[in-house]
């Protein structure tokens, strides 16, 4: 038999009375596993499983049941999100072997008081990835694990390449799933693991995978299904499967969720630092916990910070993801996502009269148009309206010919106009000549040209943009469509490359839309103008602005942020 271990308090601090553990099924499910599971690769290849005192612990508090032993305290879902090759594919084949011969269903207290648990007599547990070559990463991993394991023959195990079946018991056993196979609605599993969720989309099916695997665990008899969640850092505002499942816990819908993740410390306010490796290593030991070789484990920390402290400016926002564990956008985004997460305005709305400068940027046929306006003197941003190609049942565009609602487009300015006292709003004119100077006509310069074309008109706006959410003087109303416009943008230098911090926002692909973005950068851009115009009352803006002119075409008195900021 594996060997026996007390268990121990660990630095991720889910036990936290050594001599006092919580009440659970996981002392036995760890024994037999570390008894037949093997190391799958590596200089130890073959060897028989020893977790770490991390995942040993962690483990411990998945398994955790109710004082009366008939329920799983996290009864929905386990995620965890660790730094790469913490071993997170490792915790999913354990539990899928669990699920698989172990006592895994909780059954009551002995005589002793302590739980037992009894074996599923039909389990059915899904290892998932958008592509086969993720699922591969942890199914492949549970198949070497036990290819020359005694299991085979001791718990009577059928291993195949696309499925791991137990002779004798009911259900599918363990299989591989995909998005691109045929839909999993309906399937009543026992258990699933869901890989690298932090790539799973709308665009790759993800989204839709993802639901219907959390619907199907709700079919099991009992309610005993769980699912693990097991995933690297994202890049915020993309809309992952990771990123939105985090969000939900923020807001306080995590019941029956356990959610582990430890994350390192970006400097940045002093990025200088990611070049130390003194600071970096200090950092990755935090990070990665027992998995480093000087603890017992296999990580080789001053490998991982050579990689680190030598990388490239664009590939250091990628290594902060994968090594430090922090969601970190990448250096070329048009939007900071974990910044402007920091600046939301909880409960912020927009009431009649507020003084307020709009922003604009429309389409006509196929792309999205988007009404933003930012508010005086707080400078909140909000979203008016984002008029985009609708989405299907599967959360992916519709196709066939889709085309922007003008009229509804210009009720709604014309509402806002009416409705607020709007000092100043930059329009970018692209197929939207004749309506934007209709409405001039009518409203003045509340409604002006501003053409998105013209370096000398988006490039300094998108450079107070930026300034002022360095300088956190933004706040939002937390409108979740400017971050997924922004992701799928790109900053574009203009003017003269290391002498400029003019850009433009473009697309990263030109079937999505960055209205949203651009409309918002407008609006604030607009406001900055109004105040320096003193159109608004006095009170000091949160960023010194200079105007540029009404007319466009004229260079004169562009905005210049502070030559301290580094951007």
């Amino acid at each position: 038999m594996a060997r026996r271990r007390k268990i121990q308090s660990g630095p991720l601090g889910l036990i936290e009375d050594i001599d006092n553990p919580p009440l659970s099924l996981a002392g036995p499910l760890i024994e037999q596993a570390e008894e037949y599971l093997r190391v799958p690769g590596g200089v130890r290849a073959g060897d028989p499983l020893v977790l770490s005192d991390e995942q040993f612990e962690l483990l411990w508090a998945w398994y955790s049941v109710t004082p009366d032993g008939r329920r799983f305290v996290h009864n929905r879902k386990l995620m965890v999100r660790m730094s790469k090759g913490w071993a997170k594919s490792p915790l999913g084949a354990v539990d899928a072997f669990n699920n698989l011969v172990g006592d895994v269903v909780p059954d009551g207290l002995d005589a002793y008081g302590r739980p037992v648990g009894r074996p599923h007599p039909a389990p059915w547990y899904q290892i998932a990835a958008t592509a086969l070559d993720q699922s591969d990463n942890l199914f492949m991993q549970l198949y070497a694990m036990l290819r020359e394991s005694p299991a085979i023959d001791d718990l009577k195990l059928d291993v195949g390449l696309t499925r791991i079946r137990c002779w004798g018991k009911l259900g599918e056993g363990i299989v591989p799933v995909t998005s691109e196979g045929a839909t999993r609605e309906g399937q009543p599993i026992t258990g699933a693991a869901k890989e690298e969720t932090q790539l799973w989309f709308p665009s790759n099916g993800g989204v839709k995978l993802s639901n219907y695997i959390d619907d199907n665990r709700t079919k099991s008899a009992g309610g005993f299904a769980r699912v693990l969640e097991l995933y690297n850092a994202f890049v915020p505002g993309t809309g992952s499967v990771a990123e939105r499942n985090e969000a939900k816990l923020g807001k306080g819908r995590g019941s029956g969720i356990l959610h582990v993740a430890r994350e390192a410390t970006v400097p940045a306010e002093d990025m200088e630092l990611m070049r130390k490796p003194k600071f970096v290593r200090e950092q990755l030991a935090h990070a990665y916990g027992s998995a480093a070789i000087e603890r017992g484990g296999w990580i080789d920390l001053d490998g991982v910070t050579q990689e680190i402290v030598e990388a490239n400016d664009d590939e250091m926002p990628a290594k902060i993801r994968k090594f430090f564990n922090v969601p970190w956008a990448d250096t070329e985004d048009g939007l900071d996502g974990k910044r402007w997460a920091e600046l939301v305005k909880p409960g912020a709305q927009l009431a009649k009269g507020n003084v307020i400068a709009l922003g604009f940027d429309g389409s006509d046929v196929g792309d999205a148009t988007a009404l933003y306006a930012c508010r005086w003197p707080d400078w909140c941003v909000f979203k008016i309206k984002v008029w985009e190609r609708p989405l299907d049942e599967n959360g992916m565009p519709i196709k066939g010919v889709w085309k922007v609602p003008r009229s509804e487009v210009m009720a709604e300015v014309r509402a806002a106009c009416r409705l607020y006292k709007v000092v100043r709003g930059y329009f970018d004119d692209s197929g939207w000549q004749s309506e934007i100077d209709e409405l001039t006509a009518e409203f003045g310069q509340s409604v002006m040209r501003f053409p998105h074309r013209q370096d000398n008109r988006i490039g300094p706006a998108a450079e107070r943009w930026t300034t002022m959410i360095v300088e956190k003087t933004l706040c939002h109303d937390g409108d979740d469509v400017l971050p997924r416009h922004a992701a799928n943008a790109r900053k574009v230098t203009i003017g003269k490359v290391g002498l400029s911090k003019w850009w433009r926002p473009a697309r990263k692909l030109d079937s999505l839309p960055i209205d949203a973005l651009s409309a918002a950068i407008s609006a604030v851009h607009a406001l900055g103008d109004a105040v320096a115009h003193g159109e608004v009352a006095e009170t000091p803006a949160p960023a010194t602005a200079r105007s540029v002119p009404d007319q466009p075409g004229t260079t004169s008195n562009v905005f210049r942020p502070s030559d301290r900021l580094k951007l």
